[in-house]
């Protein structure tokens, strides 16, 4: 497993990733952490399930 340290950059990636798509910053901050480290895929309930962002498609875990 890749350790991503948040420092001033990813969090700056972050804000940007938050203010495109208009999703809540913790949430922008796990898909920029999980761009970071390789991720092609990122399981979430919360996000659009099918939509890419910064690169990594969200699939929820839970959809039929």
């Amino acid at each position: 497993m890749s350790v991503v340290v948040v420092d001033p950059g990813l969090i700056r990636r972050a804000i940007g990733l938050q203010a495109r798509h208009r999703i809540n910053y913790y949430d922008a901050l796990i898909l920029t952490a999980a761009e970071s480290a390789g991720c092609s895929e990122l399981y979430s309930e919360d996000l659009n399930a099918g939509q890419t962002y910064a690169g990594v498609r969200v699939v929820n875990p839970f959809a039929a």
